[in-house]
């Protein structure tokens, strides 16, 4: 079975490389401005929107991504795209910003970057979970 998870993640990175991203750097535009002014969540309307846990997140993943760490920003994004407040502004941004983190990730591992390979692992796990 091992394998074809292997084999699985493999397909799925390929598939990433082929319809590969020309850009050198992740564009967080469209996450920062999704996100530039969350209202508190639905389920903590009297705390702000500094100790929002979602934007908190949101600000976590945007640092992640401009620090060129890909794999922890897809990892917060993965995190952050199961909120059950994200509108469809913030879950299309927050898609988007983890679809082209993801293809960083694949450009690295296509090119043989061990950390990159392994970022890619980590985040197929976080799937199956």
């Amino acid at each position: 079975m091992k394998p074809y998870r292997s084999l699985s993640i493999l397909a799925f990175a390929f598939s990433l490389a082929l319809t590969g991203c020309s850009k050198k750097q992740v564009d967080t535009s469209q996450l920062e401005k999704a996100f530039q002014s969350v209202p508190p969540s639905k389920a903590a309307p009297n705390r702000s929107a500094q100790a929002d846990p979602v934007k908190q997140m949101a600000d976590q993943a945007l640092t992640a991504i401009k620090a060129n760490n890909y794999e922890a920003g897809a990892v917060a994004l993965q995190a952050l795209r199961s909120s059950p407040t994200l509108n469809p502004d913030q879950l299309t941004a927050v898609q988007n910003a983890r679809t082209d983190s993801q293809k960083e990730l694949v450009d690295g591992a296509v090119r043989g970057d061990a950390i990159a390979k392994k970022a890619l692992e980590t985040i197929g796990a976080m799937r199956r979970r």
